[in-house]
Formats: structure tokens, C-alpha cells, sequence
């Protein structure tokens, strides 16, 4: 199989769509590890609350992370389509169409963060907001993997548009062996 050599333009698609990604990996791990995770309980909604209220900038920036994740995501769908067109049209296709259902899904389950942070901060005057609140913050979790779901259906796809575009290289064996093994 021959191995293509990007045109100029191909080559800055493909740098920009990996900055894209470390955008994303970066927005990503920082919104749910580095900032949401900390605040959030789901076996207590009072002790929730309480640091969510506390650090009202960190649940919001890890919402304002997440939607430039979203939006850095939707950039990377259309750009890995038009860097692999040319080799796999409709597998192109397909996987640009999963990582933007993806991107939705994510993006729209931003909502559900944003209805926590109403009930949680008083906007709403429910009985037991709090509780409500932990509801919506653990529907988030269930709406993010569904998300991943399209994801991975876009991950199988994309692997076999790089193993069909030629622009990796193909060994005819193995490139290590396990140690010890026979030559």
C-alpha cells in the first residue's frame, strides 16, 4: 500500500484538527475531574449544594469548559471529514454524522448542569431543591454516556477511514516482538 503524502492544505486540516483534539481532551478532563468533580456528591444532595454554593465560579466555569469542548468537537467533526473524504466518502460521512449527534447530546446535556445550578441557587423555590438538584447532576452523568455511545460508533469509523487512507504506514509484520519470543 502506498503511503500519501499530505498537500500544504491537507497538512494544516490535519494540525489544526489536532489541536482541535488536545482542546478537547484538555476542556474535558478539566470540566469533570479538575472542576465538577470535586463539588459533587451524589450520595449527599445537602453536601452538594453546599459546595457548589461555595465555588459558584468553579461549577460555572466547568459548564463555560464543557460548551468550548462541545464547540471544539462540532470544528474536529467537520474537519476529520474533509481530511478523510477523499479516501472513504460515506465512511467520512457517517462518522461526521456520530461525533455531531455526540457534540449535541453533550452539548444539549449542558442544559440539565445549568437547571442544577437554578434549583441549587434559589431561582427555584422547591421544597427540596437540593435533592432535585443531585437528580439532574447524576442525569448529566447518564446523558454524557450516552454521548459516548455515538462516540465510540464514531471511533470505529475513523479508525477504519485511517486504515483505509493510506496515511499510515502498514508494516508487512510486527515492529517488536514480545520478549523472548523466536526469530
Amino acid at each position: 500500500m502506498t503511503v500519501h503524502t499530505p498537500t500544504p492544505h491537507l497538512a494544516r486540516q490535519i494540525r489544526l484538527a489536532g489541536l482541535l483534539y488536545l482542546v478537547i481532551i484538555i476542556a474535558g478532563l478539566g470540566a469533570e475531574l479538575g472542576l465538577r468533580a470535586p463539588l459533587i456528591d451524589l450520595g449527599d444532595a445537602a453536601d452538594t449544594a453546599v459546595a457548589i454554593l461555595a465555588a459558584p465560579g468553579q461549577f460555572r466555569l466547568a459548564i463555560a469548559a464543557d460548551l468550548v469542548m462541545a464547540l471544539c468537537d462540532a470544528g474536529l467533526a467537520i474537519l476529520l471529514y474533509l481530511i478523510f473524504r477523499a479516501a472513504a466518502p460515506g465512511l467520512a460521512l457517517s462518522a461526521m454524522v456520530f461525533r455531531l449527534i455526540q457534540t449535541v447530546l453533550i452539548a444539549a446535556n449542558l442544559m440539565v448542569l445549568q437547571a442544577a445550578w437554578l434549583l441549587i441557587s434559589g431561582a427555584n423555590q422547591l421544597v427540596d431543591a437540593n435533592a432535585l438538584a443531585l437528580v439532574f447532576l447524576d442525569l448529566h452523568g447518564h446523558g454524557y454516556d450516552l454521548g459516548l455511545v455515538f462516540f465510540g460508533v464514531n471511533s470505529l469509523i475513523m479508525g477504519l477511514l485511517v486504515w483505509r487512507s493510506g496515511f499510515l504506514r502498514r508494516s508487512s509484520g510486527p515492529a517488536w516482538r514480545w520478549p523472548g519470543a523466536s526469530t
